[in-house]
């Protein structure tokens, strides 16, 4: 299956730690763990089928007609003997009971594709959502996936797994439908210990989600003065505090969140401390420990810390970058106007050398783990080329959401990356926006790349970016990848995507503006060579993606430059065709860099996203000077009463400025 490879040495020695730690935990608890987490699902891995007609015991076909012959049993599973599939269109189902109002469920699955087309995706219906499977566009090997689901009011709910009509076979196995919640294991309920800093464990559902874990320990049940830590799941299911606690009793209890969703809560247990502490912690919410910083000097400003959220200052670097950069066009590249390459290779020769080209053409780069980190410690080649002034970022994965790698594995990456070069930040790029929910926690800066034309709307890649900033709630940056290729030349499986174009300059144009107009604070383009597209194969488009990248050299401050405090977001125009935004430059010291095209004061970034031409009424500070002077173009544009009238081409972009 194509899942990550395999741990760091380091992580296998931390895994095996853990499982050891467990295993202890499990045989040191008076009472029986084991079926904590009961799976509702009947007969999930379709073993049973006790009257040997074919069907899964407890699970009926969703078919009609002559559609019932492409439902099977099969007799290769995952894991077990058995597993079901659908050819064509139809679906399996079955009734799980046993549920419990008002409460989180853990659905997870296996499910396997045999080929690939775009747009055909599976469905699973439950507990009133459908969950559209986009996301799964690998095929051959099993996947697994999951998701956290409010049950609401249900006691019951029927479970649908549905093909849509796809043109080649879809599996599933092993089901698991499971109340997520947190089991205290240690102290026991009332134990007297004799130490006043207590390991304190738990259980909860297995799962890959990086999930934030709140400990808190109080003298009192209602926890009106406690001591909290946090910490994240990927690092365990323990803690051993370092406060000494005082002698007596003590009240404990585990919270755990997702997305700073509050999603389960332990029970309260008690335990006594039976020795006196030297050391008293007497502040209300007093942490016993707090993060760490890695202590980076990089100008993105990463989130230090590797178990929290923190908010980061505004960048003095905004990356203007092209995948699938060759060394040998560097010189090129600079003179064109990019900042920043990116490489897929994890060859540890081409990747130092990679960055080397990179810091002699005064480029960043932003780059892959090499492969050799996977099978030995590579650290003397970390410590070497940390200190590199081209390093953008550690670029982790690309859109893992595709092959199922678990969020939890890229929060390893990230801490593993954080301990041999705590210099730089981490990254990774998903195409369904949707995922950055899962995946975002653990890196320092989610990028994204939605790449629609010609089939789909622009506001694709803007909607995306939105997405991604709320999945961070605007505390870590967020990068666009910018279409800049030829579908037509990427077939996928099956799919030989014959409808593929290049964009066209009025697009490529409005994607990048856009990607500003909705706070990217990067942008790079896909791609310089990649598969079989080269773009230097198409030299007018190439020209004209170099054209867009010297605006926005020209306007180069102004990306850097945070939101006029008049503006809390984007903005839409009345019928919804212009996205636009107010930003106000305030670094004099850029200024003077770029010949003075950019200068102190607002300036409203405004963008068609429609192939119509549209007449737009744009409302703007009140203390504009009755004017608005158009960047790229010789000409002003009267402001009254804050509002500015303009007629845009289609997919026009305009730069007012507004004044001081």
């Amino acid at each position: 299956m194509p899942l990550p490879p395999k741990y760091f040495k380091q992580f296998k020695q931390l895994e095996l730690i853990l499982l050891l730690s467990v295993i202890i935990m499990f045989l040191l608890t008076s009472r029986s763990t084991w079926g904590a987490f009961p799976n509702l699902i009947p007969n999930p891995g379709f073993e049973k089928d006790r009257n040997q007609d074919g069907l899964p015991d407890h699970w009926q076909k969703k078919v009609s007609g002559k559609e019932k012959s492409f439902l099977k049993l099969e007799t290769r599973g995952h894991h077990g003997q058995r597993a079901i599939s659908i050819l064509g269109k139809g679906g399996w189902q079955c009734k799980v009971g046993g549920l419990k109002p008002h409460k989180v469920y853990l659905l997870s699955l296996w499910i396997k594709r045999d080929g690939w087309r775009d747009g055909e995706y599976p469905t699973i219906k439950i507990l009133d959502r459908e969950l559209y499977l986009n996301e799964v566009f690998s095929w051959g090997e099993w996947m697994r996936l999951s998701w956290f689901l409010p049950s609401h009011r249900h006691k019951e709910t029927s479970l649908v797994l549905l093909s849509p009509g796809m043109t080649h076979k879809l599996w599933f196995d092993d089901l698991c439908l499971t109340e997520f919640r947190v089991q205290p294991l240690s102290p026991h309920e009332g134990e007297v210990i004799n130490t006043s800093t207590p390991l304190l464990s738990w259980i909860m559902p297995e799962n890959d989600n990086i999930l934030d874990i709140k400990i808190e320990v109080s003298r009192d049940r209602n926890f009106s003065e406690k001591m909290v830590t946090k910490t994240v799941s990927p690092r365990g299911n323990s803690y051993q505090t370092k406060e000494g606690l005082e002698k007596g009793k003590w009240y404990w209890r585990v919270k755990v969140y997702k997305n700073q969703q509050q999603i389960a809560t332990s029970p309260v247990r008690t335990f006594i401390v039976r020795v006196k502490t030297l050391k008293k912690t007497t502040s209300t919410d007093a942490p016993f420990i707090s993060p760490t910083p890695a202590n980076p000097t990089n100008a993105i400003n990463p989130t230090n810390s590797l178990n929290s959220i923190n908010s980061i200052t505004p960048p003095s670097f905004f990356p203007i970058g092209i995948y699938g950069a060759e060394p040998q066009a560097f010189s090129e590249l600079k003179e064109a106007g990019f900042n920043s390459v990116q490489s897929y290779s994890t060859d540890i020769i081409f990747i130092r050398r990679f960055i080397c080209l990179a810091e002699k053409h005064g480029l960043k780069a932003l780059i892959r783990i090499p492969k050799e980190a996977r099978e030995k410690d590579i650290s003397p080649f970390f410590s070497r080329i940390r200190h590199s002034s081209a390093i953008l970022a550690w670029y982790l994965e690309d859109e893992p959401e595709g092959r199922a790698v678990p969020p939890t594995y890229i929060w390893k990456l990230r801490r593993y990356i954080q301990r041999v070069d705590p210099l730089h930040p981490t990254t990774l790029v998903v195409v369904r926006s949707k995922k950055a929910w899962d995946y975002a926690p653990g890196v320092d800066i989610i990028m994204v790349d939605p790449y629609p034309i010609p089939r789909m709307p622009l506001t694709w890649l803007s909607e995306s970016i939105e997405e991604a900033r709320q999945a961070r709630f605007d505390k870590k940056p967020v990068w666009a990848v910018v279409q800049a290729f030829d579908w037509s030349t990427s077939p996928y499986g099956e799919e030989k995507r014959e409808w593929g174009r290049n964009p066209t300059y009025e697009e490529e144009r409005c994607l990048t503006f856009l990607s500003v107009v909705h706070g990217a604070q990067g942008i790079f383009y896909y791609t310089f060579k990649g598969g079989n597209y080269a773009i230097k194969n198409y030299p007018s488009h190439w020209e004209e993606v170099k054209k867009v990248v010297r605006e926005l050299n020209q306007i180069y401050p102004l990306l850097l430059a945070p939101q006029d405090g008049n503006v809390q977001t984007f903005k839409l125009s009345k019928n919804k065709s212009i996205h636009y935004l107010i930003k106000k430059t305030v670094d004099k010291k850029l200024f003077s860099a770029y010949n003075g095209t950019i200068k102190e004061g607002s300036y409203l970034i405004a963008v068609n996203v429609t192939d119509k031409r549209v007449e737009a009424s744009l409302a703007v500070p009140v203390s504009s000077q009755g004017k608005a002077k158009l960047v790229f173009e010789n000409r002003d544009i009267p402001v009254e009463r804050g509002k500015l009238i303009d007629h845009f081409a289609p997919y026009g972009v305009r730069v007012y400025y507004l004044g001081r």
